[in-house]
This record gives structure tokens, sequence and C-alpha cells, in this order.
């Protein structure tokens, strides 16, 4: 580990032109040292050609689409820095965003995770609506981004703890990372994409660890190619994107959820379940597959569970007066 350095990880997959855009920003920012990893997804577009003229990045180049979880740990395999990010392909940041979080984290030892504030779009010339400025969990343990949607009128510009962060954008100190490793793996590859912010966030609380919103760190993200969309019903993909969160929430709650922090909120979870069940065996058959992959899945995320209770370090209510 190399003190003060920052390594930003970004996994790509036919991101397009957003790629280019995003080393634009990375190149503009304050603070050095600095380090560029780039995981490439069999990509077919050619979006990562500016990587490859970029100069100073780290290229991994795979042969399939192994997810985004996969390919992000791959990336912080060999990565070097004291503070790691990951950031998605459509993400365009200020100048001043990593060297602003990277503040963040060393004024606040218990603070292991940071996020600014995103907004729409993918450039400065996109507007301000706002896109994150935190993530959380419903009580029916779905992630939700706090303002998204709204227009930035100031609401959100007080730096504060918030569960976790939005996974287009954040930064963690490299030891949280190794703390909340679970079987060895930081993001968890049996989710091979979508929902892996919220439950890195849940396993980085279970052990302790707060996450803070800095507003003055922001940028703009433009959910497009590659994205970890919070709102699958409108990815490009929808069938594919829905199947995955469908899945990982699941995933996520087997894994960390407690029976006394469950139970208030059972009949809520049971009763929209079963709506949402009803509907997807009208109108959307396929992501019935969703359960039998959580079955088929059921006995490792039995042996995820044991280790991450058995590693708690705090009590229930340290993380579920977060979901709201």
């Amino acid at each position: 580990m190399q003190s003060g350095l920052i390594s930003v990880i970004i996994v790509n997959w036919n991101s397009g032109h957003q790629l280019a855009l995003c080393l634009e920003s990375l190149a503009q920012q304050t603070h050095r040292p600095l380090e560029i990893i780039v995981v490439d997804n069999a990509s077919s577009d050619g979006s990562l050609a500016p990587a490859l003229a970029a100069g100073r990045v780290q290229i991994i180049r795979n042969d399939i689409n192994a997810g985004f979880c996969r390919a992000f740990n791959q990336g912080y395999a060999i990565s070097q820095g004291e503070f790691i990010v990951s950031l998605n392909p459509d993400v365009y940041l200020l100048p001043d965003f990593l060297a602003r979080l990277a503040e963040r984290l060393a004024g606040m030892p218990a603070a292991g995770l940071a996020c600014g504030k995103l907004w729409r779009g993918d450039s400065p010339w996109a507007g301000c609506t706002l896109d994150s400025t935190g993530l959380f969990l419903s009580r029916s343990r779905r992630p939700y981004d706090r303002g998204q949607g709204q227009v930035d009128r100031g609401q959100f510009d007080r730096a504060e703890e918030v569960f976790g962060a939005c996974g287009a954008a954040w930064m963690a100190r490299r030891t949280m990372l190794e703390d909340v490793r679970c079987l060895g793996e930081v993001l968890d590859e049996d989710f091979f994409a979508y929902y892996d912010d919220a439950d890195l966030a849940w396993r980085a609380r279970s052990r302790g660890w707060q996450c803070w919103y800095e507003p003055r760190a922001a940028g703009w993200h433009g959910r497009g190619g590659g994205d970890t969309l919070r709102k699958p019903s409108r990815a490009p993909k929808m069938a594919f994107a829905q199947r995955h969160a469908v899945k990982n929430r699941y995933l996520m709650m087997l894994k960390n959820d407690t029976p006394a922090g469950l139970l208030p909120a059972l009949p809520r979870i049971l009763a929209e379940d079963a709506l949402r069940l009803s509907y997807m065996a009208l109108r959307r058959p396929a992501l019935l597959g969703a359960y039998l992959d959580v079955i088929r899945l059921l006995p490792r995320m039995l042996e995820k569970r044991r280790e991450i209770r058995g590693r708690r370090r705090v009590p229930d209510h340290f993380i579920y007066r977060w979901f709201r």
C-alpha cells in the first residue's frame, strides 16, 4: 500500500463515448498521486480505445463479461492505493472530487466509505438534477439513492453520515475493504452486478464502519452503459438487470439480516414480495429464474452469512436505524 495514493478502478463494458469523458475528468483531478485501472469486460464497441491511448492507465482485458463485481475485484487485486475508488465509466467528476473525499476520510478514522453529490448526466452541460446524495435501504430492503430526481436547490449541501455510497462513484479506505472481505472477496462475485454497493455498505456497517456524504465532491452520472442501475426497470436490457436485482436483494438479506432486525419488517416484505411475484408470474415469467438462482446459491450464502455474523461488531440498531 502506498500512503496518499488513490487508486481508481473503472469497470468498462460497451460504454461508448462515456469512458473518454470519464478519463478526461480524472486527468483534471487536483489530487496526486493517482493510479487509474480500467478493467474491460470484453467490450465490442471500441470504447476501450481512449484508455489504450491515454497512457499511465493500467488495463486488464477480460475475454468474457464475468460481471461487474469480479472485474472490480480484479482491479483491486493489482491496486496500490491507500484509498480505493470505484468509478463507473459514465461518471464525470469535478476537479476536486477525489481530493474532497480523501480529505473527508483522512479526517475521520471511523469513516471507511465516502461519497459525493452526483447530478444526472455524463458531463457538466447536463444540468443539476440530482442522481444521488447517498445510499439508503427501505424497510423492504430495497436500495435507493437519496434525492434522486430532485432539482438541486442546496437541500443536501451539508456533510453528514449516510448508510452507504452509490456504486457509481465511491471511495473507501483500503483497510476497510480488507476488513469487510467475505470469503476473500471485496465485492460479492455471486451478485454479478446490481446492489453490490448496498451489500458492501451493509457489511461495512456490521464491522462498525461509517459512510460519509461530502457535498463539495460533485460530479455527473449518466446512468448509461455498464452502469449499476438503481432502478433496473429503466435499463436497456431490462430482464437481465431485473433478474440480478431480484436475486441480489435476497442474497443480501440472506447474508446480512438478523432475525431481530428482520421481524418488524417481515409483514411488509411478504406483502410487497407477494404482489411482485404475482406480477412476474403473469407479466414477466422469465424473471422467476431469479428465485432458482437464489436456491442454487443458498449454501454459499449461508457460508458467507456465518462469516459475516461471526465477525460482527455492532448491535442491530447501529444498522437498522438507516432503513427508511
